[in-house]
C-alpha cells in the first residue's frame, strides 16, 4: 500500500502576535524525530492513534487522551501507517508557568514537573477541545476566551502538578473579598466587567481571581457575571423594555448573542418570555403547541 505523506497545522494567536499561539496539527504517514522543547507541552488527541517515546517510554495516545510534556523531556511523535492523526497543542513557556503558580497564592514549590505524561480527563479534553472549536470560529470574546485559559491551566495544576502542595487559600478575608466583588458586579452589569477589570480593582492578579472567585461561589466570573445578567434582563423584560434595548443595556454585543444566552439559561427566548407576561393566562403558545 502506497504511503502518501501529508501534514497541515493551522496557528491561532487570540492574545496577540507575541502572546500564546495554540495549534490544530493533522497529518499522515508524518512522523517527528527525537527533540525536546523549552516549554510545557498540552496536546490533546481528537483523531487517530500518536505513538511517541518519552524519556524512555512508550505510550499510544488515542482520542480523548491528554497529553502532558515537561520542558527538556526527550520525545518523537509518529502516527499508524495510513491513519490520518489529528491533535490540537500549545506550549507554555516554563518561566510562564513557574510564575502563574509559583506567585499567585497557589503554595507550590518550583521548580516542578508535570506528574503524568498520558492522562485520560474527559474535562480537561473536552475543555481544550471547547476551546480549540471557538479559536477556529473566530468570533468569540476575547476576556472569556481568557478565562477559559486559566480555567484550563487551573485544572492542570490542580491534578497533574508533581507532589502535593499545601492550599494557600486558608484565610477567611478572601471569602469576605469575593463577597464584595459579587455585590460590586450586581451594581454594575452595565460597566466593564471583564476578568482583568475586576482583578485590577480588587488588586487581585487574573489567575488568583479566577481560583478564588470559582472556589467560592461555584462559577467563574463570566458564567456568574451571565447569570446576574439574564436575571436583570427577567426584570427589566417584564416591565415590557425592548429586548434591543434590554440586550444593549447589559452590554451583549448583539441580540442574537442576548437571545442566545437568554434562551440557553432560561428555556425560552426574550421575546416568548416577554410574552408569558403580557398574557393573563401567562401560557404562550409555540408553533401551535403549549
Amino acid at each position: 500500500m502506497n504511503k502518501k505523506e501529508f501534514f497541515e497545522s493551522h496557528c491561532f494567536s487570540p492574545f496577540g502576535e507575541h502572546g500564546q499561539n495554540f495549534f490544530k496539527n493533522f497529518y499522515c504517514n508524518f512522523s517527528f524525530p527525537k527533540h525536546f522543547h523549552d516549554e510545557f507541552l498540552i496536546q490533546i488527541i481528537s483523531r487517530g492513534r500518536n505513538i511517541f517515546f518519552c524519556n524512555g517510554h512508550e505510550y499510544v495516545g488515542r482520542p480523548g487522551d491528554v497529553v502532558l510534556i515537561n520542558p527538556g523531556e526527550i520525545h518523537n511523535g509518529t502516527c499508524v501507517p495510513n491513519e490520518p492523526l489529528e491533535y490540537k497543542v500549545f506550549y507554555i513557556e516554563n518561566e510562564k508557568l513557574n510564575s502563574i503558580l509559583a506567585s499567585e497564592k497557589l503554595g507550590v514549590t518550583v521548580p516542578f514537573l508535570f506528574g503524568q505524561t498520558l492522562v485520560k480527563d474527559a474535562f480537561l479534553f473536552h475543555k481544550i477541545n471547547r476551546y480549540f472549536d471557538r479559536l477556529s470560529g473566530n468570533i468569540y470574546d476575547a476576556d472569556e476566551l481568557f478565562t477559559n485559559y486559566l480555567e484550563i491551566l487551573l485544572r492542570i495544576a490542580g491534578k497533574y502538578i508533581s507532589g502535593k502542595f499545601p492550599d494557600a487559600d486558608e484565610f477567611v478575608y478572601h471569602k469576605e473579598i469575593m463577597q464584595f466583588v459579587k455585590e460590586y458586579i450586581h451594581n454594575h452589569l452595565d460597566d466593564d466587567l471583564s476578568l482583568n477589570h475586576l482583578s485590577k480593582l480588587f488588586a487581585i492578579s487574573p489567575f488568583h481571581f479566577l481560583r478564588l472567585f470559582t472556589k467560592y461561589t461555584g462559577l467563574t466570573p463570566h458564567q456568574y457575571i451571565l447569570v446576574r445578567k439574564i436575571e436583570k434582563a427577567k426584570s427589566l423584560l417584564r416591565k415590557r423594555n425592548s429586548v434591543v434595548d434590554v440586550a444593549f443595556s447589559l452590554g451583549f454585543s448583539d441580540h442574537g448573542n442576548f437571545t442566545k444566552s437568554f434562551k440557553k439559561m432560561s428555556g425560552l427566548t426574550p421575546t416568548q418570555f416577554q410574552r408569558c407576561f403580557q398574557l393573563p393566562s401567562r401560557t404562550v403558545l409555540f408553533n401551535g403547541q403549549l
